[in-house]
């Protein structure tokens, strides 16, 4: 999904800070970044901001081998849209 939940004029001033609407990357926290599926191009853009680490949270874990090129560690943390329990939010 590349769209935004709400229109940019309607969201929070707090928001996340658009890095590249390419790829559906923001800027969070200082520390936080958020993105579509990562391919060759968004690993590369990653690497830019000093980005080494890519949680996954799809259920199938299928960008391991990729980021691993660029020299960047992928983490697995498979959730679900459906009910959520607590134990997700544990890990």
């Amino acid at each position: 999904m590349t769209t935004p939940a709400l229109p940019e004029q309607q969201r929070p001033s707090a928001w996340a800070q658009p890095l590249d609407a390419q790829h559906n990357f923001y800027q969070v926290s200082p520390m936080l970044f958020r993105s579509e599926q990562p391919d060759q191009q968004l690993a590369a853009l990653l690497q830019q901001h000093e980005i080494d680490v890519v949680i996954n949270l799809r259920p199938k874990a299928t960008d391991a081998e990729p980021l691993q090129q660029h020299g960047l560690q992928s983490v697995h943390l498979p959730i679900h849209t459906w009910p959520l329990t607590g134990k997700i939010y544990c890990r």
